[in-house]
């Protein structure tokens, strides 16, 4: 495996909450600002030497009034000059 995937495949404790409530509860969240950090710490300033462009946004209306919201993203690193092909990531 790559050097930077064994750096980031795992977020430190401290980048971890446990879900207190609904249909969640008891799975681990991210802090989303880890992910921000670790991204700039192993390919440099967003914008610089890695980049997201937000493809789609959408919710689904469920039958018990939640609201499920997603996303879809393009996530490109920098080599050299030029930048990766998409690396495309959806989540809710």
């Amino acid at each position: 495996m790559s050097e930077n995937y064994e750096t980031m495949r795992r977020p430190p404790s401290t980048a971890l909450r446990q879900i207190q409530a609904g249909d969640l509860k008891g799975k681990t969240d991210i802090n989303p600002q880890w992910r921000y950090e670790i991204m700039d710490a192993t390919f440099g300033a967003c914008g610089i030497g890695w980049k997201y462009e937000i493809v789609k946004l959408w919710d689904v209306p469920c039958q018990d009034g939640t609201v499920l919201a997603f996303a879809q993203v393009n996530v490109y690193t920098k080599n050299g000059d030029a930048w990766s092909d998409p690396i495309p990531g959806i989540g809710g």
